[in-house]
């Protein structure tokens, strides 16, 4: 009978810091969990490999830097809102009532976003954002005026139509960012709930479209 052939050794599993499925997209979840979770960008791109359980090198086949990572998260974040804000436009409404509608997705949307929000106008990604970062921007900032320019109507001047929209999106953003902040009066005029919060909202968007209605 002929010998059996020696059994060839089991090839070692590799380390996690060699394969974690799509790690870009683990490495920007990881960050908004932490960013959502004290605020701080204090962070480093070792603590998130760390993490991860991958190389500390791993990150940077990804982004170059901390920077280019918050920039990432910037541009998830103004796709998002651009999407809401689309959407809301798309709605079988009258053009005031679709505005309505765009403010109470915006809060919306920085309700459930918190860690986007602060990144995307407070956390100051990088001094030149990518160009990805700069479109979705841009395209978040084109519904919302395409919005206004709805409301307004085709009459209204470019210099209304820039007023509705600047009225209408410093009011919805400032709400928010008070609610993020836990400001008292907008927690006490809300009853600190979210519903409280959107109703709250209904009423501040229904006076911007009376305004705009009454120019």
């Amino acid at each position: 009978m002929a010998a059996k052939k020696p059994k060839k050794p089991a090839k070692p599993e590799k380390k996690a810091g060699y394969h974690h499925g799509d790690l870009r997209r683990s490495l920007l979840a990881e960050a908004v969990a932490m960013l959502e979770a004290d605020g701080r960008v204090e962070f480093s791109l070792r603590d998130l490999a760390r993490r991860l359980g991958v190389s500390h090198g791993a990150p940077s086949h990804h982004f170059k830097d901390k920077a280019a990572l918050l920039d990432a998260i910037a541009e998830d974040g103004f796709r998002l809102l651009a999407d809401a804000l689309e959407a809301a436009r798309a709605l079988p409404l009258s053009p005031n009532a679709r505005l309505e509608a765009s403010g109470a997705a915006y809060v919306k949307f920085a309700v459930h976003h918190p860690a986007h929000v602060r990144t995307m106008f407070g956390k100051a990604p990088s001094d030149v954002p990518s160009d990805g970062c700069l479109n979705e921007s841009m395209r978040a900032f084109g519904a919302l005026l395409s919005l206004a320019q709805d409301a307004a109507g085709p009459g209204a001047s470019d210099k209304d139509v820039r007023a509705v929209t600047f009225m209408a999106w410093s009011s919805v953003h400032g709400l928010s960012l008070l609610w993020l902040d836990g400001d008292g009066p907008v927690r006490m005029t809300s009853g600190g709930t979210e519903d409280g919060l959107m109703a709250l909202v209904a009423d501040v968007s229904a006076m911007i479209t009376r305004a705009v209605g009454a120019r």
